[in-house]
């Protein structure tokens, strides 16, 4: 736990806050297990599934268990919708 205090704490003191522009798009909470590609901080290629915690039409908020650089290109593959449609 004291090595993601001080991660946290790392990345805090490397960052600079920006205020929030308001989002373009309305997000709306949905579950969707989806596949995601691409290559981790490391340059490794990593495939990891996951569910959505919301959508809009520019895009999806997940988790990712990985690592990744910020701006990275990543791809998604919807595997299911959470109720099944």
């Amino acid at each position: 736990m004291a090595n993601l205090a001080a991660r946290v704490a790392e990345y805090e003191s490397q960052t600079t806050v920006h205020p929030r522009e308001p989002r373009r798009e309305q997000r709306i909470a949905s579950a969707f297990r989806v596949e995601v590609c691409g290559f981790n901080r490391y340059g490794r290629f990593f495939t990891e599934r996951t569910l959505t915690s919301n959508i809009s039409d520019g895009g999806c908020q997940l988790s990712l268990r990985v690592e990744v650089e910020k701006d990275s290109v990543l791809a998604l593959r919807v595997i299911e919708r959470r109720n099944g449609c």
